[in-house]
């Protein structure tokens, strides 16, 4: 599969509602979150749209892959599931990456690079002439560390978590 394949198929599942319980909770507290911590809320609802396509492209990767992958049976607490996403987007960011990816690491990473870019287009490109440069890539690292969290998401509800 090709990367304009993963991006076309990622953006189609996002207009579905396609979180799982866990993912709609974690999606509606960072919005509201977001809203009132940003200058605009606007941008709060920004995060939410990239973390429900990063979340997408993890569903349609798994659909790639064939079985069905089953959710985790895990009764998350907030800052928990806010940690171990974190955790796993240090993971997909880092250079030297161990991110289970379920397809090959250099489309996944494209077709993250490429959702990444549509979601400043659609989000900034207006401001273009606007912003100063240091905002505008405070913006564009705001959007892409939330898509990438929607991604990491569905990891972390799709795996067990390990006993210590």
């Amino acid at each position: 599969m090709d990367v304009d394949d993963l991006v076309f198929r990622s953006r189609a599942l996002a207009q579905t509602h396609p979180h799982s319980r866990t993912a709609d909770r974690f999606v509606r507290a960072t919005i509201a979150r977001e809203r009132a911590n940003q200058p605009m809320h606007e941008i709060g609802d920004w995060a939410g749209y990239a973390i429900t396509t990063g979340y997408c492209l993890r569903k349609v990767e798994e659909s790639m892959v064939g079985d069905p992958v089953p959710l985790a049976d895990v009764d998350w607490r907030e800052s928990d599931l806010e940690g171990a996403v974190a955790d796993v987007v240090r993971i997909v960011r880092s250079t030297d990456s161990q991110a289970p990816y379920l397809l090959e690491p250099d489309t996944v990473v494209a077709t993250l690079d490429h959702l990444i870019v549509g979601e400043i287009d659609r989000r900034l490109d207006q401001w273009k002439d606007e912003l100063e440069a240091e905002v505008w890539q405070s913006l564009e690292d705001y959007l892409a560390w939330w898509l990438i969290a929607g991604y990491a998401l569905r990891i972390v509800e799709t795996r067990p978590v390990e006993e210590e």
